[in-house]
C-alpha cells in the first residue's frame, strides 16, 4: 500500500471513528476554536493533575481533517507533561500528512490551537 494511501485511510478511520471524542466533566482546563475561512469548530477539555495530561475529550464539527487531527493529536498529547505540549500544530500537521503550505491547514491545525489556547495563560 502506498504512503499517501494509508494516510488518506488513517484520516477516513479517525474521522468515522474519533478516538476521545466528547467532553470530560471533570477537566481543569478548556477552550474552543473556530475556523473561520469554513466554519469548522472544536471543543476541547482537558484534565491536567501535577503537571500531566491525564485525560483530553473533543468535540468538533467540520470536516475530515479537522476532526482526525483533532483525533490524532488527542491520543498523542495524553500522558505529556503541560510543558512537552509546544509546537503543537506542527506535530499535528505531521500527525496527517500535512505540509505547512496546504490550503487546508487551518483545518489541520482547529485542535491544536484549541489546546494551545486552554493551556497557555491569559494575559491580562
Amino acid at each position: 500500500m502506498k504512503k499517501e494511501t494509508l494516510y488518506k485511510q488513517q484520516i477516513i478511520d479517525h474521522y468515522k471513528y474519533p478516538h476521545n471524542h466528547g467532553v470530560l466533566d471533570d477537566c481543569t482546563h478548556k477552550a474552543e476554536e473556530t475556523n473561520s475561512s469554513c466554519g469548522d469548530e472544536v471543543k476541547v477539555t482537558l484534565k491536567v493533575e501535577n503537571g500531566v495530561v491525564n485525560d483530553v475529550k473533543f468535540e468538533a464539527r467540520g470536516c475530515a481533517i479537522s476532526i482526525a487531527a483533532a483525533s490524532m493529536l488527542s491520543d498523542q498529547i495524553k500522558g505529556l507533561k503541560v510543558e512537552e505540549l509546544h509546537d503543537l500544530e506542527k506535530l499535528s500537521l505531521k500527525l496527517i500528512n500535512m505540509d505547512e503550505s496546504s490550503g487546508r491547514i487551518k483545518c489541520g491545525t482547529l485542535a491544536a490551537k484549541a489546546v494551545e489556547k486552554a493551556i497557555r495563560p491569559r494575559a491580562v
